[in-house]
């Protein structure tokens, strides 16, 4: 009887230090907070020919890879194409400073989860639509 007494105590020891655990572990232990990366590819492009106005909407995302400096910095680049009967016949470059150019941004699940921010945006960046229909977007130094 003692024997299962004792079992039951550490048992139960086991329970507790496993919840207490649970309740006062670092944030470490709960991962990194979500972001969200998507691409969204300006331009419109017709008769081989683009212009850096509109979205463009056949484009299809191949690659999204978002990267953090030391600094804080988050650097998103995205590739992707569009068909190539809609491709320029010659390459297409727009970039975020041009007139009129939306920001490129980059938006965090919960609040901190991009650089300790909910969203961060810049206006460096650069896209370019190959006579190939490879698009290729790079946004530096996106901050809040």
């Amino acid at each position: 009887m003692k024997k299962g007494v004792a079992i039951l105590r550490l048992a139960f020891l086991v329970v507790i230090s496993t919840v207490l655990f649970a309740f006062y572990a670092p944030a470490s232990y709960a991962g990194a907070p979500g972001a969200i990366a998507s691409c969204v590819f300006i331009g419109t492009c017709s008769q081989g020919e683009c212009t850096c106005t509109g979205m463009l909407s056949n484009a299809i995302t191949e690659q999204i890879h978002v990267v953090e400096s030391e600094s804080g910095k988050e650097t998103l680049i995205c590739k992707g194409d569009i068909p190539q009967a809609d491709a320029p016949d010659s390459a297409t470059i727009c970039r975020g400073s041009d007139t009129g150019a939306p920001p490129c941004s980059l938006d965090g699940f919960t609040t901190g989860a991009v650089s300790g921010f909910t969203r961060v945006t810049t206006q460096d960046w650069q896209e370019v639509i190959s006579a190939s229909g490879q698009i290729s977007l790079v946004c530096h130094k996106l901050q809040p």
